[in-house]
């Protein structure tokens, strides 16, 4: 697969990522954290849990995610862009 349909993929597969994993996180107890592990977070955006228990999950915005890939797909900067992300990507990962 090329590196622009990789990227692609990437970004729709977190269009449509599910919550599920991360409506579970909010209800693990602290003896139960080893299970974070486990679980797919790509959805979440950002968690907040108070002392007292309360805990805030905020998602990443699908309809803009969307919107954003139609837009960007056939842009002249595209390719620019696949490549700045595919090289972040890389560096996640610990390649060169």
């Amino acid at each position: 697969m090329e590196n622009r349909e990789k990227v692609l993929e990437k970004i729709k597969k977190l269009a449509q990522s599910p919550v599920n994993d991360a409506i579970r996180l909010a209800f693990i107890g602290e003896d139960e954290m080893e299970l974070i592990k486990g679980l797919d977070l790509s959805a979440v955006k950002e968690i907040k849990r108070s002392g007292d228990g309360a805990v805030e999950l905020k998602f990443i915005d699908r309809v803009e995610t969307l919107k954003w890939l139609a837009e960007h797909m056939e842009s002249p900067q595209a390719d620019q862009l696949y490549r700045a992300l595919e090289k972040s990507a890389k560096r996640e990962k610990g390649e060169s």
